[in-house]
């Protein structure tokens, strides 16, 4: 999800081409924020106001994308594999930021995602998944472009904790 489209107007300045997602459902101000900022420095940003559960957006739907960036939406969907898929099959490569569940080390060896409930993870009823780190790892895996049957190489995965280093490891 974009938010306030802060890191899309960001890159547009770089020379980026930007096409920017999110749901006024889940965005903490109806996307009310992105679209003051995109009018006021006059951004040819493609904004979209979709719900990713169901398909991409219809206008990126046959288009190719260098980039795709999914930050801290895959917790918040129903079918988050579904997005992976889309995200392959339109973009050459992803940055993925999201959370995980770690902690307990007979869960954290197992490739699982545990289903919230309404009340967990800051009682925000838009938290759906947390995957382990093997969980993700899968997904990823298994994250293809249908039509072509290409999958990603993950390069990196790095998990960072709160009050903690960075415990990044490259995937086997």
């Amino acid at each position: 999800g974009c938010a306030d489209a802060d890191l899309a107007l960001f890159l547009e300045r770089l020379g980026a081409q930007i096409t920017a997602v999110d749901h006024t459902s889940t965005n903490y101000n109806g996307l009310r924020g992105a679209a003051a900022l995109l009018r006021h420095f006059r951004s040819s940003i493609d904004l979209h106001d979709w719900d990713l559960d169901h398909s991409p957006p219809p206008a990126v739907v046959g288009s190719q994308y260098d980039l795709a960036l999914v930050l801290g939406i895959l917790y918040h969907l129903q079918n988050p594999l579904q997005v992976l898929n889309s995200a392959a099959l339109l973009a050459r490569y992803a940055i993925v930021s999201t959370r995980v569940l770690r902690g307990d080390p007979v869960l954290d060896a197992l490739p699982i995602a545990y289903l919230l409930s309404e009340d967990e993870l800051n009682a925000d009823s838009s938290n759906f998944w947390l995957p382990t780190v093997k969980g993700l790892e899968r997904m990823f895996r298994r994250a293809r472009a249908p039509l072509f049957a290409t999958m990603w190489r993950v390069r990196l995965i790095a998990c960072l904790a709160k009050g903690s280093r960075s415990l990044a490891r490259r995937p086997r």
